[in-house]
């Protein structure tokens, strides 16, 4: 098996418990992550066991929250849609930065039989990723506003 990693780092001028709240509310990622996102199944407040369905370029892929503590940290896995990764892994880490601001570190682990696909893929997703982090970076500040 063949793994490959992404990690992205990025500050942000919102207390954690905004910028939280905006990461985890799956069906609003569609505004600023730039795919359709819908939830499928899952509580109410969209923690541990919500399965979101990802629309992205010609895929759909379903994710589920497995699990969550607000408004520090959240981890989802694909379930469906990428036949050709045997594990997704992805984990949001929300932190205090600086006096009013947080810090998102999020990371992304893959692997795949084939090889050279995981590396692949998160190649292609981590630009997908840091751009829709600047969106959203974008939108926090007009709301701020």
């Amino acid at each position: 098996m063949a793994q490959a990693q992404v990690h992205i780092v990025e500050s942000f001028a919102v207390p954690p418990e905004v910028l939280f709240d905006r990461l985890v509310d799956h069906e609003g990622m569609s505004d600023w992550l730039g795919v359709r996102v819908s939830i499928l199944a899952g509580p109410l407040d969209g923690g541990v066991g919500t399965i979101r369905r990802v629309h992205a370029r010609g895929l759909v892929l379903d994710e589920e929250v497995t699990y969550l503590d607000r408004p520090r940290r959240m981890t989802y896995r694909i379930i469906r849609g990428l036949p050709l990764l045997a594990f997704h892994r992805g984990e949001l880490l929300v932190e205090p930065w600086g006096k009013t601001g947080s810090q998102l570190t999020y990371d992304i682990l893959m692997d795949s039989p084939v090889p050279g696909v995981a590396r692949v893929m998160a190649g292609a997703l981590a630009p997908q990723l840091r751009a829709g982090l600047s969106r959203l970076r974008g939108q926090l500040s007009e709301r701020a506003a």
